[in-house]
């Protein structure tokens, strides 16, 4: 096969041309009497030197090449060619050498290809330079978008938020408006000298700046007063009349609203909530996305040495917590007042916070719903809502169906559903043939491991009633002799002290009722109380501190004693070591004391109430994760079938369709993904 001789023309930018480029390489073709190549033979591309070797048109080039069709490869200059790094740079001149492919720089009339001392440092002197203006330019990018951020607020980077537009000043002299209907294109108003604004004749993107110009950008609400009023509807529907993200996100397309020339989406809805820009602040470095130099919140320029942090930030933008941002408050006029935004985001960090404390694994909040994260639609790829059909048929249905019909968008996937019955059985069938038990992982809670936390429930609040029924007697029994010893009381007065100290210490007050039958004044009651606990605390010191001694004497006999003596102290030991722990739990307030055993117990009671509560859902949640620990996914596919309206139905028709769909399970096609426990090499 004739190899052919191309021509590659590359640009940075969608806002640069390339005209100048193809002529000047027309030109010096001409020049060096080089016949120029054929138009279908020239290679136009758009991407930034540090990213040209992903760009799809070097890829096919590169094809071509390794397919030995390309003979000569002609550009403007080397740096155009686009290779920042050294091993990258002679990665490619040997991928051409080896197919006998010459690359030619123009401007300079060499041969990049050469194998030559000279050729190849020229090569590697060229990549570092590339590299390094790739630097310098991001270091002053950047350091130009600081400066006026911190100056004047200048809204420095990124996409004009929805009901946003956007003014342009250079030197206090406004420039352009741009007025958005779409993340990309809209409305401009070229201003003329005395600040006249002129309308485009139709969307365009935002006016590119002169090289290193140093202008102001500063975000204006929409000329579009409906795309205001949405972000005012969002933030009012969802603080004031606590409508989800998804409700409101319906409503608003029910309504005719467009988020520009899409309907609007929870993730959307979500978007605008978030956004602190319509409190009128500016967020300076959301996210980190650059390569060789970032800023603190302080606006000191970062420059990256760390080879992993680069690549992570050229793959996926970092995202920055807030304290870690350069912030600057009322920057432009606010489309919501501040109490209204931190009502939002008050709310939204509460809703985060409940689903930390509520959410203990990946399960679904409805155990009911225990296969839905592994259930994927192979034909759109995206997961299965779990939905209950004709009351109580537990079933699940592709997302992308079910999106589409509560939002409005298009519908990428029929009605893809499975009953979770037969999803259940594939699974266990699946499991049961690869010889893999379906057990229940530790930790998880079962009916089993249920009933005996229950049962331990059960005798922790048995026990807690009979040490609140003997410290109350004990106190009961001081009150009386209190009262007996101190006042001139008949025995049926005596009596009623006892009924209310009973009262006061299971109750923890003593009420009107009981007050009006007491022989004494209610105050030398609460005084008498009060020194009954102080005499018993003092009582009960006083034993720890005998019994502590009897303790430290025995415990330095049995160091000395023989075996049988041992045997001895050590029985003495346990009597002694039961009676501090009598004793000490006497040194608290005996009201104190039955307050935490009431505490304690009111705690378990919630406990156990929570746990019969979930005791219909431990099966299912149970299954759940046995099978998600074994199983990835289960992506399936379904075949469809056209079923054409009867032409004498039975029962008279709701609509005027022509017919309807029905999908049934594709068994060929089911792919099975299994976990990474060893499991995958039985699949």
């Amino acid at each position: 096969m004739a190899r052919r001789n191309v021509v590659w023309v590359r640009k940075s930018t969608d806002a640069q041309e390339d005209k100048a480029q193809v002529s000047n390489i027309k030109k010096m073709l001409a020049e060096q009497g080089i016949e120029e190549p054929h138009s279908v033979h020239w290679f136009h591309t758009t991407a930034s030197r540090r990213v040209v070797r992903n760009d799809s048109e070097f890829k096919r080039l590169l094809a071509l090449v390794e397919q030995d069709q390309i003979g000569i490869i002609f550009v403007e200059k080397a740096n155009r060619f686009g290779q920042t790094d050294s091993s990258n740079w002679f990665g490619v001149i040997g991928i051409l050498r080896d197919h006998d492919t010459e690359l030619w720089d123009l401007d300079e009339r060499k041969e990049l290809t050469s194998d030559d001392i000279g050729t190849e440092i020229t090569g590697l002197v060229g990549a570092h330079t590339n590299k390094k203006q790739l630097e310098d330019t991001a270091t002053f990018a950047t350091r130009t978008k600081v400066d006026n951020f911190k100056t004047v607020g200048s809204w420095p980077t990124g996409c004009h938020p929805f009901g946003y537009g956007k003014v342009y000043f250079v030197n206090a002299q406004l420039r352009w408006e741009f007025h958005p209907s779409s993340r990309t294109i809209g409305r401009v108003y070229l201003a003329n000298a005395n600040g006249k604004l002129t309308e485009s004749a139709e969307d365009t993107k935002i006016p590119p700046r002169a090289k290193k110009e140093r202008g102001i950008t500063k975000l204006i609400p929409h000329r579009d007063k409906q795309y205001v009023k949405s972000v005012k509807l969002i933030f009012d529907w969802f603080t004031r009349a606590g409508l989800s993200r998804r409700a409101i996100a319906k409503r608003l397309n029910d309504e005719g609203r467009q988020y520009y020339a899409k309907p609007f989406t929870p993730a959307l809805v979500r978007e605008i909530l978030l956004n602190p820009a319509y409190a009128g602040d500016t967020h300076f470095g959301k996210t980190q996305s650059g390569v060789y130099c970032s800023f603190d919140k302080d606006g000191n320029l970062l420059k990256f040495k760390d080879r992993k942090r680069q690549d992570t930030a050229r793959n996926k933008a970092i995202p920055r917590d807030e304290s870690e941002r350069m912030v600057m408050p009322d920057t432009h006029k606010p489309l919501i007042d501040r109490k209204t935004w931190e009502l939002a985001q008050a709310k939204i960090t509460s809703e985060q916070s409940d689903r930390k404390q509520q959410r203990t694994s990946f399960a679904p909040r409805n155990p009911n719903y225990y296969l839905k994260q592994l259930l994927v639609c192979g034909h759109c790829g995206k997961g299965m809502i779990g939905r209950t059909e004709n009351g109580n048929k537990v079933v699940y249905v592709c997302s992308s169906y079910v999106n589409a019909r509560t939002v409005g968008n298009p519908q990428e996937c029929g009605y893809h559903r499975i009953a979770h019955d037969d999803a259940e059985r594939m699974l266990l069938t699946k499991a049961a043939e690869l010889g893999i038990p379906v057990n229940v992982p530790e930790g998880i809670e079962t009916p089993e491991s249920t009933t005996l936390r229950l049962e331990h429930l059960q005798d922790a609040s048995d026990e807690a009633l009979e040490q609140m029924a003997a410290a109350v007697k004990d106190g009961t029994i001081a009150l009386t002799a209190y009262f007996k010893e101190h006042y001139d009381l008949t025995s049926k007065e005596l009596s009623e002290i006892k009924r209310c100290a009973d009262e006061f210490y299971n109750a923890g007050e003593l009420s009107r009722r009981y007050r009006d039958k007491l022989p004494v004044e209610f105050r030398d009651f609460k005084k008498a109380i009060a020194d009954c606990e102080c005499n018993a605390i003092a009582k009960a010191t006083k034993q720890v501190e005998g019994l502590k001694d009897k303790h430290t004497k025995y415990t330095i006999a049995k160091a000395d004693a023989s075996d049988r003596q041992r045997v001895v102290l050590s029985a003495e030991l346990e009597k002694i070591e039961a009676e501090l722990d009598k004793w000490e739990s006497r040194t608290m307030p005996l009201s104190d004391k039955i307050r935490a055993i009431h505490d304690a117990d009111d705690s378990r009671i919630a406990e156990y109430g929570d746990l019969l509560v979930d005791w219909p859902n431990m099966e299912a949640r149970a299954k759940g994760e046995a099978l998600r620990r074994l199983f990835e996914k289960l992506i399936l596919y379904w075949n469809r079938e056209w079923h054409a309206a009867e032409a004498k139905p039975s029962r008279p028709r709701k609509t005027d369709r022509p017919g309807r769909w029905t999908y049934t399970i594709d068994a060929e096609r089911i792919e099975w993904g299994l976990q990474d426990i060893n499991l995958k090499g039985c699949a």
